[in-house]
């Protein structure tokens, strides 16, 4: 049975204006054993045409049709079911790819036995939006193999993180043993919900700083515009990006990195809906979470809630008592977590005290410097970007126990 380098997942829909090009870029690559399937949700435009002239000149462009739009997410779940190729690669029917783009790509993920191989992509601005860069710039990164983790951690330090899964060549037998495709109800962000989530599941990755991929900016892309659809798919992809969090156990520095992403993406639906004047209501959303959580993100609540304390240090918890670290929201909500579980609170500890703060539950308020008990538990009650600083300032001062608990 002949098995293609890649199999080319292209999503359509009334993309009549850019899918000759899009197609042209594909059927011209330097590398021959490639399959290209044509995702077709039903369209109101000579799309379908244009795809079935391609099909007849070259029998290995393939189009998996179906009779109503069901969105990018869907249809890239066909072309995946249909994929027969040992790598994946998504293609949007507006943008285009450089004639060796895939061989090159084949040899990269070959050459480093490669998950996933990240790319940068060249912008060209067909409607005077203004100017967008998607390339890594990571030279570092050149040849060096990390875990999807560590690649994450990496471009997001250096504020290079994306999410667009065009950016990205997939190792469809790695897909495959995860279970992983996209979240089929989601008709915006699904590159968001989908990209996090694989990276975090792939065991060797490599990054190249060749660029690969053209990106056409055109007033008719999706991600030009925002409708109450799209808010609610984004809040929707934002939700399960928060189950995912909760589902798997990161390393501490991975876990602040994450936090701030879910933070950044949050924001951005906050703007969005704001700025667009979206008409968008909790009765909107029937699961009973998802509509009292979109009713605090609106009113920009704020407030902690403890996921859990693993289990050892909760023993160790009960035995030894704890001092907490910090006088905000996460410690208050500390504070009511250690007294459910019976566990003695000695003091609430900060850097510096000023005269204008407040303690919690009448507890004893303290400075770091007046701390000697150093094999005392010292549990971390800050948001997770100053964890690593808190960390530092423990550890040089020679506490042992540090407890770093997770809030969801």
């Amino acid at each position: 049975m002949f098995i293609p380098d890649v199999s080319v997942i292209i999503p359509v829909y009334n993309a009549e204006t850019y899918i000759s090009t899009c197609l042209d870029s594909v059927v011209n690559q330097t590398l021959c054993d490639i399959e290209v399937i044509c995702a077709y949700d039903f369209s109101t435009d000579t799309t379908e045409e244009i795809i079935q002239n391609f099909c007849q000149k070259y029998p290995f462009v393939k189009l998996n049709k179906s009779e109503r739009a069901e969105g990018l997410a869907s249809a890239r779940n066909r072309g995946i079911c249909q994929a027969t190729g040992r790598y994946l690669y998504f293609l949007d029917a507006d943008d285009a790819i450089v004639p060796y783009a895939l061989e090159a790509l084949v040899k990269i993920a070959d050459s480093y036995n490669a998950d996933v191989v990240l790319f940068d992509s060249e912008v060209q601005d067909s409607d005077g939006l203004g100017a967008f860069d998607y390339k890594w710039h990571a030279p570092e990164l050149e040849g060096k193999v990390l875990t999807g983790e560590e690649m994450f951690v990496h471009l997001f330090h250096k504020k290079q993180w994306g999410n667009s899964v065009w950016r990205r060549l997939w190792r469809k037998d790695f897909l495959s043993k995860n279970g992983l495709s996209f979240m089929q109800e989601l008709r915006f962000c699904e590159d968001f919900e989908f990209s996090c989530r694989a990276m975090f599941y792939a065991e060797r990755t490599i990054c190249t700083n060749k660029t690969f991929h053209i990106y056409n900016s055109h007033f008719n892309s999706l991600h030009t515009t925002f409708s109450p659809e799209k808010a609610k798919s984004a809040f929707r992809a934002y939700y399960s990006f928060l189950r995912f969090l909760s589902s798997r156990r990161f390393s501490i520095e991975a876990s602040i990195c994450l936090d701030e992403l879910a933070s950044n993406f949050l924001s951005y639906f906050r703007r969005q809906c704001l700025k667009n004047s979206q008409k968008l209501f909790p009765s909107d959303f029937t699961d009973v979470f998802e509509r009292q959580l979109f009713k605090a993100i609106m009113q920009e609540e704020d407030r902690a809630f403890i996921d859990k304390i693993e289990e050892h240090d909760l023993v160790l918890l009960q035995k030894m008592g704890a001092y907490i670290y910090g006088a905000g929201n996460c410690a208050t909500e500390l504070v009511k977590y250690l007294r459910d579980n019976f566990i003695e609170i000695k003091s609430i500890v900060v850097t510096k005290k000023n005269p204008d703060m407040a303690g919690i539950d009448n507890l004893p308020l303290i400075e770091v410097d007046e701390l000697k008990e150093y094999a005392s538990p010292v549990i971390i009650g800050v948001v997770k970007k100053t964890v690593p600083e808190i960390m530092k300032t423990l550890t040089d001062r020679g506490f042992r126990n540090i407890i770093v608990p997770i809030f969801k």
